[in-house]
């Protein structure tokens, strides 16, 4: 080894030691450096840099290598470049690896198992709402639970939702506080079925006089958790063969709202703002003034 090879192993130490860190031994990094396996002892500690202590290796490797915790094993450790305390890699039971401080294991509240967070949120969720596994209702049975995190800008949080099956094959995700509802709450028994099993509801007038119907086309987005949807919504739905934009209404030409006949249907459309320019306006009231004898000037 020259003095050259000597003194530009300086330039390269922290890559050195960070080889090193991660579990090569001095005479590895030695070899790969080209230099003597003292020239890299010198320099480690020239930089305050803490050299291994095989002793103290074998003692922490025969404490805690191959130690179980609940879900968790110890696979090996490793010492933190910064503060040089001794790091633990842990291995879940799902595969996930972990990294942990010894005195945060020991010490760890025992109220759920030692495991990966995303194996304690499917606990936590599976203790929230077991209850509602294996439910059956109408057509449907809860089969499976998952947490989604909401759409929220700001702050999201998450959701559980619960897997239904129903027993023509079809499944859906619906939240699980809206189904606990149902199912414990009785609330609305015809979300209990899937769209094709619901059972179909009687065709009536509501309090607007419009006729309500059992909707052919389950799909449209105006159909309601009944299946029912507007007669003269579903009629022009049908002829224009789309959904309606959320702008457009539907107007009866004769008043009368029960006569759903497509002749007697118009599309509207609301999607212009509200009110109107000035200059419109004042164009507007001069025709007007000027058209029942009166003289505008300005």
């Amino acid at each position: 080894m020259s003095w050259n090879e000597a003194k530009g192993f300086e330039k390269h130490l922290n890559n050195a030691y960070e080889m090193y860190i991660k579990g090569s031994s001095l005479e590895d990094v030695a070899k790969f450096y080209n230099v003597l396996r003292g020239t890299v002892t010198y320099h480690f500690k020239k930089n305050n840099f803490k050299i291994r202590n095989y002793a103290e290796a074998n003692r922490i490797a025969k404490k805690w290598v191959g130690k179980k915790f609940d879900m968790l094993t110890v696979t090996d450790w490793k010492t933190e470049k910064k503060s040089n305390k001794t790091l633990l890699i842990l291995k879940c039971s799902c595969g996930n690896l972990l990294e942990k401080y010894p005195q945060n294991i020991r010490f760890r509240n025992r109220k759920w198992p030692i495991c990966c967070p995303q194996c304690l949120e499917q606990i936590q969720l599976e203790e929230r709402w077991k209850y509602l596994l294996n439910k059956k209702s109408g057509t449907r049975t809860v089969i499976d639970l998952k947490y989604e995190m909401s759409q929220a800008k700001s702050t999201p949080w998450k959701i559980a939702y619960v897997k239904l099956a129903c027993t023509c094959g079809a499944f859906e995700w619906q939240k699980a506080v809206s189904v606990s509802r149902r199912l414990i709450g009785l609330r609305e028994p015809y979300a209990n079925y899937c769209k094709e099993c619901r059972p179909k509801a009687k065709s009536r007038i509501d309090a607007h006089g419009y006729r309500i119907i059992y909707s052919p086309n389950q799909n449209l987005r105006h159909v309601d958790s009944r299946g029912m949807i507007k007669e003269h919504t579903y009629v022009m739905c049908k002829h224009l063969e789309r959904e309606l934009y959320p702008s457009e209404n539907i107007h009866h030409l004769n008043g009368i709202r029960k006569d759903n006949r497509i002749e007697n249907l118009e599309l509207w459309d609301t999607s212009q703002p509200k009110g109107q320019r000035i200059i419109d306006k004042i164009k507007f009231y001069k025709s007007f003034l000027e058209q029942h004898g009166y003289k505008v000037d300005k």
